[in-house]
């Protein structure tokens, strides 16, 4: 797969991803949180085994390890968010969570020894202005300990993103995409018996049903796998600043959808966030030396049994001459 392939699915995902909150706001109407993140993974990941269970690796050791810490995170980051909402307002935990992509390029460029390219913080700064005209209204950034919840997820959510980087190139990349899901539905579960708020999925109207099934197989079963397949030919940065697309794509959701106010603030942040984002990946594409690792490696992998090849035929031509 080509990066920019592996970019544009990535693209995509961020803009199904956008869809979830409009999705969220009607499912909650009926199904309380802690019941919708169980039959939510729970569906989708029904939905992948079926489609993608001849595909499937078996679960070993090497791959229940990333699969079990990925779908920790995943879940992790979902109760967070619940605490974090009722102690402060939605629109610090949507800055706050957007901000996760200065910390994947912060942390990425620790690790490589690198100071980032200047077009690569230009666009950062864009993105970051955008997500702020996009998130925060007239109410403001409360500072409380819901933020300080929302941080901790956003801490999560870049660490996700490094770490799912990291495992591709190890693991298969498709069965660690559906593996972390099953640990989301088991520790979902847990939660779930321990707290006595599983719902009776029997009583949901259709409404209800509708956007479930939206966010279970288009928000989840398609977006987490995308993830984990398409990141393994792209980079972390790429992939953060990617992700920055979902504030955009959700404000217009909410317009189509919910009837909600498209203002010029709205359209401004949406603006900056996309030209951010060119920008940001110009600086890696205008580099004729910027390719995935994983490409670099089978490039030497190659080279070294083209090499190979030609000593073994010429020892071989040797051989036969004496």
């Amino acid at each position: 797969m080509r990066r920019l392939t592996a970019n544009t699915l990535l693209a995509s995902c961020s803009i199904c991803w956008g869809i979830s909150y409009t999705l969220l706001k009607i499912s909650s109407e009926q199904i309380n949180p802690v019941s919708l993140i169980f039959y939510r993974f729970l569906l989708g990941f029904v939905v992948l085994v079926i489609f993608l269970f001849p595909k499937l690796k078996p679960l070993t050791k090497e791959l229940m390890i990333p699969s079990a810490i990925g779908g920790t995170i995943i879940a992790s980051l979902l109760y967070i968010l619940l605490l974090s909402l009722k102690h402060t307002t939605a629109s610090t935990v949507g800055f706050l969570m957007s901000s996760a992509v200065a910390m994947v390029i912060a942390i990425d460029c620790v690790f490589k020894r690198q100071f980032p390219k200047k077009l690569l913080l230009a666009g950062l700064i864009l993105v970051i202005s955008g997500i702020a005209l996009l998130t925060i209204h007239e109410d403001g950034l409360v500072l409380n300990i819901g933020a300080v919840f929302a941080l901790i997820a956003a801490v999560g959510y870049a660490s996700h993103i490094l770490l799912i980087n990291s495992w591709t190139h190890k693991v298969d990349a498709l069965s660690l995409g559906v593996y972390q899901l099953a640990f989301v539905v088991l520790i979902g579960g847990v939660i779930a018996l321990y707290t006595g708020s599983l719902a009776n999925p029997l009583e949901w109207t259709l409404r209800s049903w509708e956007s479930l099934l939206g966010l279970s197989i288009i928000c989840t079963a398609y977006c987490f796998l995308i993830q984990s397949v398409a990141q393994k030919y792209s980079t972390a940065q790429q992939t953060g600043l990617l992700f920055t697309l979902e504030p955009v794509s959700s404000a217009f959701y909410a317009s189509w959808i919910l009837d909600e106010a498209l203002t010029v603030q709205t359209f401004a942040g949406a603006s900056l966030v996309i030209i951010g984002v060119i920008f940001s990946m110009f600086s890696s594409y205008s580099n004729p030396k910027s390719r995935s690792t994983t490409l670099d490696e089978l490039s030497l992998d190659n080279d070294a049994l083209v090499k190979s090849s030609v000593e073994n035929v010429s020892a071989e031509n040797v051989a036969t001459k004496k």
